[in-house]
Formats: structure tokens, sequence, C-alpha cells
């Protein structure tokens, strides 16, 4: 069950970085231009649309999850999953903030 957690988190984390990474968006822009055979007329580019990719990259994992050794695959993993927690939690903590900013700035305001 962990173990499926982790690839699902994996999975979004991933195409998250596709589509948010700023170093990766140039080439992300490139292959959109570039590549005809990833274009489909009615719906647009496969990499310009979150769920379309979300399906290959699940596959690519869960590929990997039976042809790399365990531990190796367990770590990759774990590094998608750590990152992807840490962001949620430092928007939970960017949110909580701007409460309590918005609660100061209220109190302030009454005075």
């Amino acid at each position: 069950m962990i173990e499926t957690l982790m690839l699902v988190v994996s999975v979004e984390a991933f195409v998250e970085l596709i589509f948010c990474a700023g170093p990766i968006q140039k080439f992300r822009a490139w292959l959109v231009r570039h590549s005809e055979f990833l274009y489909v007329s009615d719906y647009g580019h496969l990499l310009e649309c979150k769920y379309c990719v979300s399906v290959w990259i699940a596959l690519l994992i869960v590929i990997c999850y039976y042809l790399i050794p365990a531990k190796v695959f367990h770590f990759i993993l774990l590094v998608f999953v750590v990152h992807r927690l840490s962001n949620l939690i430092h928007v939970c903590a960017s949110l909580c903030r701007d409460i309590q900013l918005n609660i100061r700035i209220n109190r302030n305001k009454g005075d």
C-alpha cells in the first residue's frame, strides 16, 4: 500500500516538474514546436496536457518499478516523494503565514 502511494506521488511530482520546473521549460517548448508525432490536431500537443503526460510517466515509472533493483528504485521514489511532500508543507506553511498576517492587518485596522 505504501509503495503504491509512493508510486502515485512520484508520478504527480514528476509531472509537476515537467510542467513547472524552469530549466525544463525551454526544452519542453522546443519539443512542442518540433515533434509532430506528439501533436493531435483536435486536442493539441501531448506535452501541453498534464493528464496525457501523467499516463506516460506512470507507464514509465511502473516499467522501471519492475526493471530496476528494488533498493535503487525505492531511493529514486523516495527522492520524488520527499520533494513533493516538502512542497506541500511549504504551501501549507505559507498559507498559515498569510492567514496570520491578514489577522494582524485586520487587527491593526481596528485600532
